[in-house]
């Protein structure tokens, strides 16, 4: 063989072999049973979609990992798995500089019979800030508009229906379905209900006509969120044991030693008493006598419930769980 040749032969074996190697390598892959990360999405029963990694999946259920945490979800509360989905895009940064009004003020004589029309502030940055057509945002994309960083999100709204008010800043507006939550953020149910969800994998059920307020930092030390008013059902993961605040006086938590989920209920009642119920898991009960430091504590177990007394700073006897609260709770 020549030298010519050789070069030649050299050159069109190296365009082989680089064309064979990603096909050798997507083979390894079968043959070893690699199973990447897959981005999908899961639709539930009720019109909530979640968007996420799934982990591991059997017959019965599904894990998936999601920017609030890992959960795990029944296959019977959903009505499709969309696999290998798109990631929904971050939203576009939108420029809140005022309009410069200066270009708005005439150069030359002005004719008093026809005026020159100087838009309003809201319909100048409109004309700047109108998204392009056949791009309408979805209530998800305009409620991350008006939230700042990432890092300064609690949650999310899970599931809306009817009246429900988010307060923040002592601004109310509508609470909309995929909402981000917020530091120090007060929803309020009226003639509706919903469900949060929070970093941690905690869920909070609020019942029509309560109120709860979520903690001031993303991650409180001290603070825990706090039931205003009304009902509130919680749903602590396995492992979690942040805690869940009511008038100030009681506060609930899981007891580390489950080995599952805990769902507990929360309800302020008039005559300055605070019900606590455990539908599953077993709760751990304070109840501030004094001083915060110096809080009296007690379990329930699964199926049971009791009252606090704030006025005498005492617990009542533990009785089984209503059943008017189990059909509550799967109201929520």
């Amino acid at each position: 063989m020549t030298g010519r040749n050789a070069i030649v032969s050299h050159r069109v074996f190296s365009q082989i072999k680089g064309v064979l190697r990603p096909g050798l390598c997507a083979a390894c892959l079968i043959i070893l049973g690699a199973d990447p990360i897959r981005a999908a999405r899961l639709f539930h029963n009720d019109g909530t979609v979640v968007e996420g990694h799934i982990l591991g999946e059997t017959p019965d259920d599904v894990r998936i990992e999601t920017k609030f945490g890992t959960f795990t979800y029944p296959k019977a509360e959903l009505t499709k798995i969309q696999r290998d989905a798109t990631p929904t895009p971050a939203p576009t940064p939108v420029d809140n500089t005022p309009p410069n009004f200066s270009t708005f003020v005439p150069r030359e004589p002005v004719d008093p019979f026809a005026p020159p029309r100087v838009p309003l502030l809201f319909q100048a940055a409109a004309a700047r800030q109108t998204p392009p057509p056949d791009s309408t945002p979805s209530p998800r994309a305009a409620s991350s508009r008006q939230v700042p960083a990432e890092t300064n999100i609690l949650g999310t709204v899970e599931r809306v229906s009817g009246d429900v008010v988010l307060r923040r800043e002592n601004r109310p507006s509508p609470l909309l379905r995929g909402a981000s939550l917020h530091p120090g953020d007060v929803v309020a149910a009226g003639a509706g209900k919903c469900a949060l969800q929070l970093s941690g994998g905690r869920r909070v059920l609020v019942a029509g006509g309560s109120e709860v307020q979520l903690p001031r930092a993303v991650k409180p030390v001290a603070e825990s969120t706090t039931l205003l008013k009304g009902v509130a059902w919680i749903e602590f993961p396995m492992g979690n044991t942040d805690s869940v605040e009511a008038a100030q006086l009681v506060a609930v938590n899981a007891d580390p030693g489950n080995t599952g989920r805990v769902v507990a209920r929360l309800e302020v009642t008039a005559g300055r008493r605070v019900r606590v119920a455990s539908l599953e898991g077993t709760v751990i009960v304070h109840l501030a006598q004094g001083s915060e430091t110096n809080p009296i504590r007690t379990t329930i177990g699964s199926g049971t419930q009791l009252e606090c007394d704030l006025g005498t700073r005492s617990f009542g006897p533990v009785t089984p769980l209503e059943s008017t609260l189990r059909l509550e709770y799967r109201g929520l």
